[in-house]
């Protein structure tokens, strides 16, 4: 009775045995686990970044500078109106004009002095005997001939010739033409009578409107 028990626990061992190694290999056989399109779908697409090209600045803007014109006359290469940046000075338009002639006397105008738009400059010559011009940004005609009144303006009833010549537009030909009018005529009562001289039109009139006076 003994032997037989024996044998019944070591038939059940041996069955225990034999039945854990084939689970075991059964196990060892099974395919690799892949992911599933559940745990794909866990992904979140928006954490995927993405490489942008960096962005290329943009250059600033450069501001143009605001410009002037002056009136450039006397004893220079090119008289002539001008542009010029509202920074410059004296200096700066007679060098537009081509700088001084052999003639020209510059000690007797300010070269350092600011310029001021629709302003003359007039460069006197070495035998000239009127008073130095002087070029200032407040007055509008930088000569400083005997004839201006103290309103910075030319007074047409007695300027001479060469003076109103220093005038925007006005050359030897209509200064003599505005004096032989006021020898004939008398002098002028309103400076709008300057638009009777022959050659002064509108356009020219207009130019002059700013700096002639009929005196204070």
């Amino acid at each position: 009775m003994t032997n037989n028990r024996a044998w019944i626990v070591f038939g059940f061992c041996g069955l225990m045995i034999v039945g854990i190694t084939l689970w075991m290999r059964q196990q060892s056989t099974a395919s690799p686990l892949t992911p599933t399109a559940a745990a794909l779908s866990l992904l979140d697409s928006s954490s995927v970044v993405t490489p942008t090209s960096a962005s290329t600045p943009t250059p600033a803007a450069t501001a143009t500078p605001s410009l002037i014109s002056v009136y450039v006359s006397g004893a220079v290469q090119s008289p002539g109106v001008y542009a010029l940046p509202q920074a410059a000075r004296v200096n700066d338009a007679v060098q537009a004009a081509g700088g001084f002639t052999i003639s020209a006397d510059p000690v007797r105008i300010n070269l350092a002095a600011h310029l001021a738009d629709a302003q003359q400059i007039y460069v006197p010559e070495l035998h000239e005997s009127s008073p130095p011009p002087v070029a200032s940004a407040s007055a509008p005609n930088a000569s400083a001939a005997s004839d201006t009144s103290a309103s910075g303006r030319v007074n047409i009833n007695t300027a001479s010739a060469s003076e109103l010549e220093q005038l925007p537009n006005i050359g030897p030909t209509t200064a003599k033409r505005i004096v032989d009018y006021r020898d004939d005529h008398g002098p002028f009562m309103s400076i709008e009578d300057l638009r009777s001289v022959r050659g002064i039109g509108p356009a020219t009139y207009a130019d002059l409107e700013p700096y002639i006076s009929v005196g204070d």
